[in-house]
């Protein structure tokens, strides 16, 4: 059979588009979360600035291997094996439930380093930064389960490359 033997595979466009339309999203997020952010946090950010390379391939690449293909894909299989004893595909809850609780590990591990700069620990500058990114994780989260971990990285790597641009 030579039908289709010869023919590259295809660019998926479904996860580039999500991907950026992901991406344009959570740079709007983050414009209006900075614009309503606490004081200490936004002079805290201006002076710890990351590098925009750095940016771009640490939370557009690491961070999704890490909290989605990794955490996420970890606690789901988890809960699949708990709760289903492995059988069937997961259920929409066991999925729901590792996307809300890979956003919250991944606000969590970003605390320190959006936070603790303010020298303070004040309620505002706790919660503030742990809703932010946790919406943001559920974005990507829902990116990544609905198509793949590429759509993921491209929505993370749009919004810090528009971030990059507007600050």
């Amino acid at each position: 059979n030579q039908q289709g033997a010869l023919q590259p595979p295809g660019l998926a466009l479904a996860p580039l588009v999500a991907g950026i339309c992901g991406g344009v999203a959570g740079a709007l997020w983050s414009a209006a979360g900075w614009a309503i952010a606490p004081e200490a946090l936004q002079t805290a950010a201006a002076g710890n600035a990351m590098p925009w390379v750095t940016r771009l391939l640490y939370t557009g690449i690491t961070e999704e291997l890490l909290l989605r293909w990794g955490g996420m894909t970890t606690l789901l299989w988890c809960a699949w094996r708990i709760v289903q004893r492995g059988r069937g595909v997961p259920r929409t809850p066991l999925v729901v439930a590792s996307v809300v609780c890979s956003a919250l590990l991944a606000a969590w591990v970003q605390l320190p380093a959006t936070s603790l700069p303010c020298g303070s620990v004040a309620c505002t500058a706790v919660a503030f930064p742990l809703i932010f990114h946790a919406v943001w994780g559920a974005v990507t989260g829902v990116l990544f389960v609905r198509f793949g971990l590429e759509a993921a990285i491209v929505a993370q790597v749009v919004s810090q490359a528009l971030a990059v641009l507007v600050h």
